[in-house]
């Protein structure tokens, strides 16, 4: 899920782990699998229905989700979308970057008419398991955002 970064300590060791493994929980995860594509299906008929502003966040090496099949195509259906991959990273971007994905919400906050709010920055402390944390103004992406395109692989 992680993948190519590695899974943060903090997660590692707070995850409950062992409720993965209970009847009611596979049982969950199967059923969401199972559902999974037939929803989408239904609902990517919709999405150029949207009239608020989305923005994409993704991790541009994510191993579960196909970026440019996925990510980047939902991007350029949706109306009023941008599109923001963070390289390096997998699946789980909010643990491995969650301040980005503070911003991406900020960003659609400001693409909808809203004021730039003030937000809480939380960052690692030295290796003492401690967090600082400072409000500052969000900073955004460039209005004109660069043209993402899929990469040419090998």
């Amino acid at each position: 899920m992680f993948a190519p970064a590695p899974v943060p300590e903090h997660f590692d060791r707070l995850f409950p782990k062992e409720l993965m493994l209970r009847p009611i929980q596979l049982r969950a995860a199967a059923e969401d699998a199972a559902l999974m594509t037939p929803s989408v299906m239904e609902l990517q008929k919709h999405y150029r229905e949207l009239r608020m502003p989305v923005v994409v966040v993704t991790g541009e090496d994510d191993q579960i989700v196909d970026v440019e099949r996925q990510s980047w195509r939902l991007q350029k259906t949706i109306p009023r979308s941008e599109f923001i991959p963070l390289p390096g990273l997998g699946h789980m971007v909010h643990h491995l970057a969650p301040n980005d994905v503070i911003r991406a919400v900020h960003r659609a906050a400001e693409l909808a008419g809203g004021a730039r709010p003030t937000h809480e920055v939380v960052s690692e402390g030295r290796g003492n398991g401690s967090q600082e944390r400072k409000a500052r103004a969000p900073s955004f992406p460039p209005t004109a955002k660069p043209e993402w395109s899929p990469r040419q692989l090998p």
